[in-house]
């Protein structure tokens, strides 16, 4: 249970860190409020940060449950034997959030340079392998649910994908 908790302590900071930055920088970088948008109480940018409020709240959540968690997991073991060795440290457990989100920073990269039906093609095997999926269908649902986003985005809300 400690590696799950440590796993996710990583994980949760990881996207709290992440929450941040959208926030705090990429939000009011790349989301410009239009001139006749700026005395409105809501704007361009109103929605985006509720996303990115929402994304930094569940990483704190997540955070508080995993730091309570490895605090009683830790109190339990002081209580019951000194003499236990501790559990063996796999790094792969703690280096895989980081791995998924280079996969993810690449994605980004790739869509904004080859649009987004080269990047999803580059960048869901990549990820699925990080991921050690060996099903081929899981491969073919999330090509399929991103051909259902990228017709929806195209021919309902009429908004072209690069």
């Amino acid at each position: 249970m400690k590696n799950k908790d440590l796993q996710d302590l990583t994980a949760m900071s990881l996207f709290s860190t992440f929450g941040i930055l959208l926030y705090i920088w990429l939000i009011p970088g790349y989301i410009r409020v239009l001139s006749w948008d700026t005395g409105a109480a809501f704007d361009s940018r109103s929605f985006p940060k509720l996303i990115a409020a929402v994304i930094i709240l569940v990483g704190l959540l997540g955070i508080i449950r995993s730091v309570s968690r490895l605090l009683i997991e830790r109190s339990k073991r002081n209580k019951t034997d000194v003499s236990e060795k501790p559990a063996s440290i796999n790094f792969l457990v703690y280096i895989m959030p980081v791995v998924i989100f280079a996969i993810i920073l690449g994605y980004y990269f790739l869509f904004s340079k080859f649009g987004f039906i080269i990047s999803t093609l580059i960048a869901v095997p990549v990820l699925l392998i990080a991921l050690k999926c060996r099903k081929w269908q899981y491969y073919l649902y999330v090509y399929m649910f991103s051909g259902i986003i990228y017709a929806i985005f195209r021919y309902v809300l009429l908004i072209w994908l690069p």
